[in-house]
Order: structure tokens, then C-alpha cells, then sequence
């Protein structure tokens, strides 16, 4: 049987997000993520750039959130995964 589609927010994609663990005997909080890539319709990438920067501030809103009194400590953050994020060589001109 067919998965109905579920509407999202046109900022948002229903196959990414991140998850967390926080560490307290290390204070540190590991964060697996996957971001959003790049599309086939000539979209600009500093727009996907703009998009990828978003949910990285929602993740770290949201860990904010959630570790409550502990965020104030300033944990260290590591953050793993599929980001998404492209390096580009240009040639010297």
C-alpha cells in the first residue's frame, strides 16, 4: 500500500533532522545530523547553504532546550554526519 504524503514546511524535508546524545561526566554532546543536499533545478547552492545553516541553529535550539541548566556549563559539541556541505575549487584566474 501507497505512504500518504504528509505536508511540510517548504524549509524542511521529511527524510533529515539530527539526533543527540549529552555526555554529563564529559560534558560533551554528540549530535549525528543529516542536512539538506543540493536539487537538480539549478537552484543557487548558497540557497541550500542558507537552508543548512537554518537547521543547524534549530538543532542547536532545540539542544539548547533540552539540556536546560547544563547548556549554561557550555558543553563541547560534536557534530557528525551528513552535512551537505560542498567544497569548491575554483582555477586561479
Amino acid at each position: 500500500a501507497a505512504v500518504p504524503a504528509v505536508p511540510y514546511a517548504a524549509d524542511r524535508s521529511p527524510d533529515k533532522g539530527s539526533v543527540g546524545v549529552y555526555l554529563p561526566p564529559l560534558r560533551l554532546l554528540v549530535v549525528g545530523a543529516h542536512l539538506a543536499g543540493t536539487n537538480r533545478h539549478g537552484v543557487p547552492e548558497e540557497e541550500f547553504d542558507a537552508v543548512r545553516v537554518r537547521q543547524l541553529s534549530a538543532a542547536a535550539s532545540a539542544a539548547e532546550r533540552l539540556l536546560g541548566a547544563a547548556a549554561a556549563e557550555e558543553p563541547a559539541v560534536l557534530v557528525l554526519g551528513d552535512l551537505n556541505f560542498r567544497v569548491e575549487v575554483h582555477p586561479d584566474p
